[in-house]
């Protein structure tokens, strides 16, 4: 799955990087096949971005499944993107305790 967008804390959503997502097929000794994705006009990760920046830069949005993250949420997302990032570059699995002690201790 590639998605070609960007975050904006502009409203319009102006600025580069905007683009279509795409789901390539691709099957052992066949041609890679292009599919369709339902709802791959949603702006930016299905519309999500929208939902986020109104929460962090303007009025929160109702949010009737009552799902809101706190900080300590994207705290952690953040620092399972580092270790995802560190296992990738050195080919072994990191442990999150091990980036940030302090918060698996419980402090």
């Amino acid at each position: 799955m590639v998605e070609r967008s960007h975050v904006s804390a502009n409203p319009a959503g102006t600025g580069g990087g905007q683009g279509a997502t795409t789901l390539t097929l691709q099957r052992h000794w066949e041609e890679a096949e292009v599919l369709p994705v339902e709802g791959a006009d949603a702006p930016g990760h299905g519309g999500g971005d929208e939902r986020l920046l109104a929460d962090l830069f303007g009025e929160t949005l109702d949010d009737t499944l009552g799902r809101p993250a706190g900080s300590a949420a994207g705290a952690w997302a953040l620092i399972t993107g580092v270790a995802a990032n560190r296992s990738f570059a050195t080919g072994v699995p990191v442990a999150t305790s091990g980036l940030v002690p302090s918060l698996s201790s419980g402090q």
